[in-house]
């Protein structure tokens, strides 16, 4: 470096920033291939995550299906109820009915 007429502390100097320099593009150069891998990692998460979605959706679909099961059965299960209920008021009547019956074939005989 002499030989452009540089002082030694100036030469120091310069080959303090060249080196500052080589360091800052070795950090670039760094950071970029981590910004790749990183990118490249990218479809292969999408992909999981649109799996994961469908999994949540085809979830929901089921749970809803099961709601509208649910709520079917337990519409089914208030009608039988209500069946079960005039059949015993039935039962009842045709039990008084009966014993009436009785009541008056005990007085012919």
């Amino acid at each position: 470096m002499n030989q452009l007429g540089l002082s030694k502390k100036e030469s120091e100097a310069l080959s303090s920033k060249l080196q500052n320099v080589l360091d800052e593009i070795e950090k670039q150069m760094k950071d970029e291939l981590n910004y790749r891998s990183q990118i490249e990692e990218l479809p292969m998460k999408l992909a999981t995550l649109q799996t994961r979605v469908k999994t949540l959706m085809n979830e929901k679909s089921e749970l809803t299906e099961n709601s509208h099961e649910y709520e079917y059965l337990k519409v089914g299960l208030e009608d039988t109820k209500l069946a079960l209920d005039a059949t015993e008021i039935a039962l009842d009547s045709s039990r008084v009915e009966k014993t009436k019956l009785e009541a008056t074939l005990q007085e012919y005989y």
